[in-house]
């Protein structure tokens, strides 16, 4: 009996001082890793708490049209291969563009709206010969699941002198570029072009910091506009 009671005694001391040491050990609380689709999300927060701030845009406001609903059934056939993305700086807009040429001569260019962390699309290929400067085409931008029209498309000149299409689209545009694995673009209902979008994952983020760096050097800097 008393070798029972003994027994007792010492596996409730060890008990007490277990959780004496639990309690007085500290906690470590680790961070969640921020993954690439993260990096966008917290940069457009970012530029929306700076808008509500400034409450201005140097850019006129930009038609973008919702998604549509229902799920594009297209089968992927021959989709184009890129030559490689590269980064583009543009200080004078305060942000950084992504560029590649597919097979066929098509070029693509995304660039980061910094008035609202919306995207700019610039598409282009010397064989459209009959596309007229200033006018409006509706194109249609299609994303795994996801569908964008814009029917205020409107050709103009690039710094090289060709006519590109320009249309914009909505933050979850560039989320969308992250994961799907090709771009298809419609014109009158007819594919115009399906692009295969490898290498996206890395250089959009990569893009996406560098806008940011752009952005808020002119954030501090008092004469940008």
């Amino acid at each position: 009996m008393f070798f029972l009671l003994e027994a007792s005694l010492t596996f409730l001391a060890l008990g007490t001082s277990a959780v004496a040491a639990a309690q007085s050990s500290p906690v470590i609380i680790t961070k969640p890793h921020c993954d690439d689709s993260c990096l966008v999300r917290k940069y457009v927060d970012e530029v929306d708490r700076d808008n509500a701030r400034r409450r201005g845009s140097r850019r006129a406001p930009v038609h973008v049209a919702p998604p549509r609903p229902q799920k594009p059934k297209i089968e992927i056939v021959n989709a184009r291969q890129s030559q490689g993305w590269t980064i583009k700086r543009v200080p004078d807009e305060h942000t950084c563009q992504m560029k590649t040429v597919f097979e066929g001569g098509t070029v693509l260019t995304l660039e980061l709206d910094p008035s609202d962390g919306g995207y700019f699309s610039y598409i282009s290929n010397t064989n459209w010969k009959s596309l007229i400067e200033k006018k409006s085409y509706t194109l249609n931008y299609i994303l795994a699941d996801k569908e964008w029209s814009d029917d205020t498309t409107e050709a103009t000149k690039s710094d090289v002198g060709n006519i590109e299409l320009l249309s914009a689209f909505d933050d979850e545009f560039g989320r969308q570029l992250i994961s799907s694995p090709h771009l298809i673009v419609k014109y009158e209902g007819k594919v115009l072009e399906t692009l295969s979008l490898r290498g996206t994952s890395k250089s959009l983020p990569a893009m996406v910091r560098c806008a940011q760096d752009e952005y808020r050097k002119a954030k501090i800097d008092p004469f940008a506009k």
